[in-house]
């Protein structure tokens, strides 16, 4: 997973608030900001993801479901 500021150059499709973290889905992956620190992450397909052109997030009692260009992937989060 990358760091830094994913959100400058990119395209925005929609945003999910989970927890402490906002998910921000966007034309080259998800983007996470984790809200108590601070810190960015983002999920590619190198992380699982079946496309990187991500156009929503919902989620589910175990995980993260993201609505791609081809299809649905799902994120299984840590208790």
């Amino acid at each position: 997973m990358e760091t830094g500021d994913p959100l400058k150059n990119e395209g925005l499709n929609s945003i999910h608030f989970l927890k402490e973290s906002v998910w921000i889905c966007r034309d080259k992956g998800v983007s996470v900001q984790h809200l108590p620190s601070g810190s960015w992450e983002t999920i590619t397909t190198s992380d699982g993801l079946l496309s990187n052109t991500v156009f929503s997030a919902t989620e589910d009692k175990d995980g993260i479901w993201f609505g791609t260009d081809q299809g649905a992937s799902r994120l299984i989060l840590n208790p």
